[in-house]
């Protein structure tokens, strides 16, 4: 289909993230912050292991995609959904995995299990 401002689209709407009900799929570190978790969907939410984070200091994870389909020009949304704490997705170059680092921007060190919501979005073609 080919969207109103002129991007066409070569998957229908529930592939390329909208469309979708549902919360998606949930996923927990299992053991450190810094532990990779694998997504088997394209949208839902990363539950971080609760170990502290330093005031001011970055974490990063890597997030594997299992049966998903993540071609190059797809774009990773990333939110913290926990106070205190931004997220941000970088895309890795094998088209299998994005990585995410999280940054506590507090004066204190926080402990929490912090929940990270994450969407990947189609995108389009010029036509």
């Amino acid at each position: 289909g080919q969207h109103a401002c002129g991007i066409a689209y070569d998957r229908p709407a529930e592939d390329r993230g909208f469309g979708e009900t549902g919360a998606g799929m949930e996923v927990t570190q299992p053991t450190s912050k810094s532990t990779a978790v694998t997504a088997t969907e394209r949208r839902g939410r990363i539950i971080m292991h609760d170990a502290s984070l330093a005031a001011g200091a970055t974490i990063a994870f890597r997030v594997n995609l299992s049966g998903v389909s993540f071609p190059s020009t797809d774009i990773v949304v990333v939110q913290s959904a926990s106070s205190g704490h931004t997220a941000a997705a970088n895309r890795n170059v094998t088209d299998t995995s994005f990585d995410v680092a999280v940054t506590n921007y507090t004066a204190g060190a926080l402990a929490v299990a912090a929940v990270i919501n994450y969407r990947i979005l189609a995108g389009g073609t010029n036509p």
